[in-house]
């Protein structure tokens, strides 16, 4: 059968997966036709169906029939014939909603059930993030976490204790203390067991924890164990190795060169490390089927500047980052692992890939290399390039947005898009600059080559005049004064603010915030110009804002998110609609659950009505989504 899944067998697994099963129907038929067979052992003769139980026993019979004929076939089809979808075929898009603006990722472990993310830190516990709410659930030490396949029970590590926290009644209970430090965590698929690695003083060794009896038993020399789903086995490290282990007949067997397998909620796939034979030697993230037969990398790990000791190493590279604490979600959607960097400092970096219907077409690659400049994630913009392509992270101005503008695409593989990037900055001043990708397809989808600028609009505040600059920041064309601006009775307006530009086929728009005072009373006020008409709208009011340092507007024009200081010492986001005169704010520190933050640090970017934006609390970057149609925020 050379065909892949055709249209019959289909529409047998429809027939069969529809099928009701009668228990008692088939108890009553084998023993009606036992009874039959019994009055007729010589011979069998023709019986016409005259009674309403020979009618029954037709009927009974050509429905055996049916039953039969449908599993027979059903059981004929061969295995491989049926849909499967390989490692190799999976499409991981990689996420910036964990990713940290500058800065120092704090948690050394990850563990993630569906939309809810927990997060081990160091000397201060647990911390859980749902939707709005970022709250700590467990103090103390905690080095491992890992969530049950359920999501109700969340296993860690802290010091020599393997512990088990309820996440309906938020009781903890003590699953063993040893004498030797515990980690690597792996539950088996029905919550059962746990398996956990002891660090003992000679070498790694592997035990299982059976929880309703409390029972511990011995497994193997090794580390990184991961449960296959029927957990008769399991795979593990051993001298960056991987190995399978039969728990019932203790054999092993070896998988495969890497280490730090995970095995997916439903047991296909296989998330582990492996080396590549270079010089430096790059370690990067693999997906495999667990039988093995296709796989892919998902990493693009690159040499870099080598460091020793926190200082230079002149002539020599190293590793971009090597690679720690994989997991996949609960649900199996999404995987995340942590990047580190060595050089004056370690640097780690929580990373998210989730999984994808399609390749990710020309406008996709695109648009996720410049999403990954405004999450200032150089590193992984550097990852949508074919080729290394040179310092891309500017601080100021900003990257803020873009838009996709267009596509070619040749017949090759080639494709060119057009992109406008949006840059901001606090002074204020806002830049698109357009730029043409040049890409081309390879065996993992559609990489950037090349990127030009081909065009550039530069508009600031000069003076309280709102001009166009030229690319050597002259002064170019005017466009209005601030006493040209409205002014709203019994106030004047005593500066700029922000600006956004945009441009489209209804023409050309300037969103801006004009300082207003009143005595010793302050805000700023959104207003919309029209520069083909020179017609000002006016917008919402910021009450008591004196200043603001970024101003982002999504993609439709209907929502503007702007970072203000309401006083000084309270900073926060407003979220203002575009289309109402006089719209109040809402700003987002009221949404806030479960968190003493620090302050609102800023903006990220649109997607769709979705504003992603970032708090800092505790030297650590908490990143949500603000749905602006619902006002639901979301992780």
């Amino acid at each position: 059968m050379s065909e892949q899944n055709p249209k019959w067998v289909d529409d047998l697994k429809k027939i069969h997966d529809r099928l009701q099963v009668d228990e008692n129907f088939k108890a009553e038929l084998r023993r009606s036709l036992m009874e039959e067979g019994q009055g007729y052992p010589q011979a069998r003769h023709y019986r016409r169906p005259q009674d309403k139980r020979w009618r029954k026993y037709l009927a009974w019979g050509a429905a055996a029939a049916m039953v039969a004929t449908i599993v027979l076939l059903w059981n004929l089809l061969p295995v491989q014939n049926m849909l499967r979808v390989n490692a190799a075929d999976l499409k991981l898009k990689l996420q910036f909603n964990t990713v940290q603006q500058l800065g120092q990722e704090t948690s050394i472990a990850v563990a993630i059930d569906q939309d809810t993310t927990y997060y081990a830190i160091p000397t201060e516990g647990v911390y859980r993030q749902h939707g709005f709410s970022y709250e700590q659930i467990i103090a103390g030490k905690v080095s491992e976490l890992a969530i049950s396949p359920d999501g109700k029970r969340l296993a860690y590590v802290a010091g020599h204790e393997l512990l088990i926290w309820e996440t309906d009644t938020k009781q903890t209970q003590r699953v063993l203390e040893a004498p030797v430090s515990l980690g690597e965590l792996a539950w088996s698929q029905d919550g059962k067991r746990l398996a956990y690695v002891r660090h003992d003083p000679a070498t790694d060794t592997i035990w299982e924890a059976q929880l309703s009896s409390g029972e511990q038993r011995y497994l193997t020399k090794g580390s990184s164990p991961s449960y296959f789903s029927n957990a008769e086995k399991i795979l593990y490290t051993r001298q960056e190795q991987i190995y399978t282990l039969d728990l019932e007949s203790g054999t092993e067997e070896r998988w495969s060169d890497g280490y730090s397998p995970v095995i997916s909620p439903d047991g296909k796939y296989v998330l582990y490390i492996r080396k590549d034979g270079g010089v430096p030697q790059l370690e990067d993230a693999w997906v495999s089927d667990l039988d093995r037969q296709t796989e892919q990398m998902i990493t693009r790990n690159r040499p870099m500047d080598a460091w020793e000791k926190g200082q230079p190493k002149e002539g020599e590279v190293q590793p971009s980052y090597s690679l720690e604490g994989l997991v996949w979600s609960t649900d199996g959607q999404s995987v995340a692992m942590y990047q580190v960097t060595e050089t004056n400092v370690e640097w780690r970096q929580l990373v998210r890939y989730t999984l994808a219907e399609r390749e990710a077409d020309p406008e996709e690659v695109v648009g996720q290399a410049i999403e990954a400049l405004i999450y200032r994630d150089e590193r992984h913009a550097h990852e949508f390039f074919s080729n290394d392509p040179g310092y891309l992270k500017g601080t100021s101005p900003r990257q803020v947005g873009y838009t996709i503008v267009n596509t070619t695409t040749e017949a090759d593989g080639k494709a060119v898009v057009t992109a406008k990037i949006d840059y901001s900055n606090y002074d204020p001043y806002y830049r698109v600059d357009t730029y043409r990708f040049s890409l081309s397809r390879g065996s993992g989808g559609y990489l950037i080559d090349n990127m030009e600028e081909i065009d550039s609009t530069r508009i600031t505040d000069w003076n309280d005049q709102m001009v166009t600059t030229t690319v050597d920041d002259q002064r170019d064309q005017l466009i209005f004064r601030v006493d040209q601006v409205p002014v709203d009775r019994g106030w004047s307006n005593i500066g700029f603010g922000n600006i956004v530009y945009r441009e489209s086929g209804g023409g050309r728009t300037i969103w801006f915030l004009v300082k207003q005072q009143q005595g010793d009373h302050h805000r700023m006020r959104l207003m919309r110009y029209d520069w083909d008409k020179g017609t000002f709208t006016l917008l919402g009011i910021l009450d008591g804002a004196t200043e603001s340092s970024m101003m982002i507007i999504d993609e439709a024009g209907l929502w503007a998110a702007i970072d203000v200081a309401l006083g000084a010492d309270k900073n926060d986001i407003a979220v203002l609609p575009l289309t109402e005169a006089a719209s109040q704010p809402r700003y987002l520190s009221a949404q806030l659950q479960g968190l003493e933050h620090d302050q609102i640090i800023g903006t990220r970017l649109w997607r769709g009505k979705s504003l992603s934006f970032y708090v800092e609390w505790n030297k650590r970057d908490v990143f949500y989504n603000y749905n602006a149609d619902i006002e639901t925020p979301q992780k």
